[in-house]
């Protein structure tokens, strides 16, 4: 167990050996389509995609594409997704988007296609696994026609697994023994949604409290509407303020706008403490009955590093290790495991 800078706990990265050996010669990859990112990984190498896209019409040039960042042909539509996609007047920020409806385009980008066999077996996640599954499934199961960067491919999806969008974080902690033998309260800051799970030491989730679009995005949104923002971006003929950007400075830590050294970083903090303590005050709120149970508190998503601080030596609260691909990772742990025949 190590801690972050601000003195969060931290659970180290799992033994990449315990679980590198394919149980079949299938390929078995997930597939964490974020608001904020597209994660991917196959046991063995790990991807990030920035979950932006923009439409291309026939006909329309496009910029060059360039590692994770793909122009993508899939359902008889072309897109540039990734990076370079924010280089469009046509780009779109996922967030603001359907993810369901999204979630082909971005398995074309994401997908390795080095595969032997032209087959794959996908692990996928959704924060109402229960009501999207059936269609994700019937979505992306069997023949799987894509062009990404003018090449073709063809692959057959055998099966796709849908997992709740937190219990992968909760997998991988449980994998490496940092976990009680109580009940799991499980945070995760997404980019467009905050979720909280109540989970038990068998993975079975008792409670459950899902707000969307109140994620990172939202934070997002309260700096972009700051007059400490808006009114120096204006000197630079920035009239409104991209949230893409915003959400960018938030992710790589710079907390600065784009190239024009304009920064929130000396006055964000307030705006986040009441963005994360409200969402704190109404799950335990919602879940008051069982937290006299819960022995650990797993903040954990794309926006767990944005409150360290907040958490920092507080009882039971834990953090992931790069906790924006902890679920993408205990995801494939766990079904792997049931490849294997036993428990994660």
């Amino acid at each position: 167990m190590t801690t972050s800078r601000q003195g969060a706990t931290i659970a180290p990265a799992p033994p990449p050996a315990q679980f590198s050996a394919p149980a079949s010669p299938v390929p078995l990859v997930s597939i964490d389509a974020g608001n904020a990112a597209v994660k991917i990984y196959d046991g063995r190498s790990y991807g990030l995609i920035r979950a932006l896209y923009a439409p291309i019409p026939d006909g329309a040039p496009t910029i060059q594409a360039v590692k994770n960042s793909p122009v993508v042909e899939v359902d008889g539509a072309r897109y540039h997704v990734g990076q370079q996609a924010s280089y469009y007047d046509t780009c779109q920020v996922a967030a603001t988007g359907n993810k369901t409806e999204l979630i082909r385009l971005f398995v074309a980008a994401g997908l390795p296609t080095k595969s032997k066999t032209n087959q794959a077996d996908l692990v996928l996640c959704h924060h109402s696994h229960d009501l999207v599954r059936e269609q994700i499934t019937a979505d992306l199961t069997g023949p799987f026609l894509f062009r990404r960067n003018g090449v073709g491919y063809s692959i057959d999806i055998r099966s796709v697994t849908v997992l709740d969008e937190l219990f992968g974080s909760w997998a991988l902690c449980r994998n490496q023994g940092r976990l009680g033998s109580g009940l799991t309260l499980g945070l995760d800051l997404g980019c467009g949604t905050v979720l909280a799970r109540l989970i038990d030491a068998n993975g079975i989730t008792v409670r459950s409290l899902t707000s969307d679009k109140n994620g990172v995005l939202r934070l997002a949104y309260l700096i972009a509407q700051n007059s400490k923002l808006s009114q120096p971006l204006r000197a630079h003929g920035i009239t409104h303020p991209k949230v893409a950007a915003i959400l960018e400075g938030l992710q790589d830590g710079s907390h600065s706008y784009e190239s024009t050294g304009i920064s929130w970083g000396d006055w964000w903090r307030p705006i986040r403490d009441r963005w994360f303590k409200s969402f704190i005050t109404s799950t335990t709120a919602e879940f008051q009955a069982q937290m006299g149970m819960v022995d650990r508190i797993l903040v954990t998503g794309g926006g767990a590093n944005l409150v360290s601080d907040l958490v920092a030596g507080k009882p039971r609260f834990m953090i992931p290790d790069a906790p924006h691909r902890a679920n993408c990772i205990g995801n494939w742990q766990w079904v792997h495991a049931q490849r294997l025949g036993g428990a994660a």
